[in-house]
């Protein structure tokens, strides 16, 4: 496994040269750990390819260590670095190679230097053509590869745009797709790299699962719906996941609604309240009801429901 390291990573607020801000560090270095376990987990070796990785240190991560103000700031750095592995002897792009999703992670309107648009593209077909598994360490930034999705006054879900790169060679059969990974959970649930974590699935094996959609990385896949004046997760069977609407979306459960008279008819009610998957202990088994409200008790049959 290969991985390669989103410019986008090391781009922070504040001028050139002016210390970064407490909590823009806090939340760089929590990034910083989140890529450097997924990339432990995937057992992959940075890219350090020509072109790309010497340009990204000097031009990027220099100036950014210079203005870190932490001692595991420039520790993260360095352990970054030192993953790096040199790859001889790769070829040039070759002729007829096709790209997509680089413009809108690295190109004009990304909030990223517009020269990296083409050296993510080429580092990566390059790596492509050699047969080797390929993911991108990245961090979500609102307009580019984020959708904040806002109802009412507690309830938004945080929609993925851009969770994968493609890449096909001249006379390959398909593309090669590249995911774009945030933390470790998205190796081993890989389908987060789209969809909330916090989602308890039908691959997660629970009673009332989120069903994903059996090619839940394709884009003409909809994911997200607005219902009741809320925005919600969809799932294959229709129903809407909904945050509660709670200050930050707290609770630990999700607020289920059922469209299906079958789904309904037989769990007794067309609304649910189910733990999210990460919950703790104490709030009880992901995928499992969290609570019923009093005026539903006496109908609720807790049977479960299956996927499509």
């Amino acid at each position: 496994m290969i991985a390669l390291l989103d410019p986008a990573l090391f781009l922070r607020p504040g001028r050139p040269g002016i210390p970064l801000a407490a909590q823009d560090e806090a939340a760089l270095l929590t990034e910083l750990r989140g890529v450097l376990a997924a990339m432990r987990i995937a057992g992959a070796d940075l890219a350090a390819v020509d072109g790309y990785w010497s340009p990204l240190w000097t031009e990027i991560i220099g100036p950014l260590q210079r203005r870190m103000k932490t001692v595991d700031g420039p520790k993260l750095l360095q352990e970054l670095r030192k993953a790096g592995r040199t790859y001889e002897g790769l070829g040039p792009v070759a002729p007829g190679t096709r790209i997509w999703g680089f413009r809108a992670m690295f190109g004009h309107g990304s909030g990223v230097p517009a020269e990296w648009e083409e050296r993510l593209a080429v580092a990566a077909a390059r790596l492509v053509a050699i047969g080797r598994p390929l993911l991108v360490l990245t961090r979500l930034v609102e307009g580019r590869n984020l959708h904040t999705h806002m109802g009412k006054a507690h309830s938004s879900i945080a929609e993925v745009t851009r969770w994968r790169l493609s890449v096909r060679p001249p006379r390959s059969a398909a593309s090669t797709h590249i995911p774009c990974v945030r933390a470790p959970s998205q190796i081993q649930r890989p389908w987060t790299v789209r969809f909330d974590p916090r989602l308890p699935t039908d691959r997660d094996l629970v009673r009332y699962p989120f069903c994903l959609p059996q090619r839940w990385d394709r884009r003409d896949i909809v994911a997200v719906r607005t219902f009741s004046s809320a925005p919600a997760w969809v799932d294959a069977a229709g129903r809407e996941w909904e945050r509660p609407n709670i200050p930050e979306g707290r609770g630990h459960h999700w607020d289920v609604f059922l469209d299906s008279p079958h789904d309904v008819g037989r769990v007794g009610v067309d609304q649910l309240n189910i733990v999210e998957f990460g919950a703790p202990p104490r709030e009880g088994t992901p995928g499992t009801i969290h609570h019923v409200p009093a005026a539903k008790a006496g109908r609720v049959t807790d049977v479960g429901w299956g996927c499509p």
